[in-house]
């Protein structure tokens, strides 16, 4: 997906995206984005990554991608819902064993309300003030494991200066160490950011 040379502002928030791929031989795969306001004043974050790399993973990405800001328009904002429509869609058109892990959040701006969902995705970060923490995760199987899969929510609320970090596996996983090994440089250097003031 093209990505934005600079921060994108939409209300109460400002986005920011990074892609750096493994290999640059490598550059078509399945991770995706979405960062957009939605017609109820609402806006709508998703991070997602089809298993797998090339023309497949990447044709499959963009369905999902282009699923989810058409629901997001004229359906619900839901971000359970959502997810349920996007297992229904790999389920209904997918290929034996296609699967694909995703977040998906509604921030609302006027109350700082953060609604999100998970299908077999990594936990957004949140940093205040120095302090990093994963948010609570909600239960949620990845999208094409389960037919008619069901999304539990998770609620936080959002305050000025907050960094929230949606990301895919590829930030943390490395072969010969835990998930929870990559993690810690990443929270620490947000940790160290934050109590900076940058």
């Amino acid at each position: 997906l093209p990505i934005p040379a600079a921060p994108v502002d939409l209300p109460g928030l400002r986005v920011a995206v990074r892609y750096l791929p493994a290999e640059q031989a490598n550059r078509v795969g399945g991770d995706w984005y979405h960062a957009a306001a939605v017609p109820d004043g609402s806006v709508i974050i998703t991070v997602g990554d089809v298993a797998g790399h090339g023309l497949l993973a990447a044709t499959a990405m963009a369905q999902l991608r282009h699923a989810l800001v058409a629901l997001a328009a004229t359906t619900t904002t839901d971000p359970a819902e959502l997810l349920a429509y996007l297992n229904r869609l790999i389920q209904a058109g997918g290929e034996a064993g296609e699967v694909a892990s995703a977040v998906v959040a509604r921030y609302e701006p006027a109350t700082g309300a953060l609604v999100w969902a998970q299908a077999g995705h990594p936990a957004p970060l949140r940093t205040r003030g120095g302090v990093t923490e994963e948010l609570d995760r909600p239960s949620g199987p990845l999208l094409g494991a389960v037919p008619d899969a069901e999304y539990a929510t998770a609620r936080t609320t959002v305050v000025p200066g907050d960094l929230l970090i949606f990301y895919t596996d590829g930030l943390i996983e490395r072969r010969g160490r835990s998930l929870e090994d990559g993690l810690g440089p990443i929270i620490d250097t947000l940790n160290r950011l934050s109590a900076g003031g940058s």
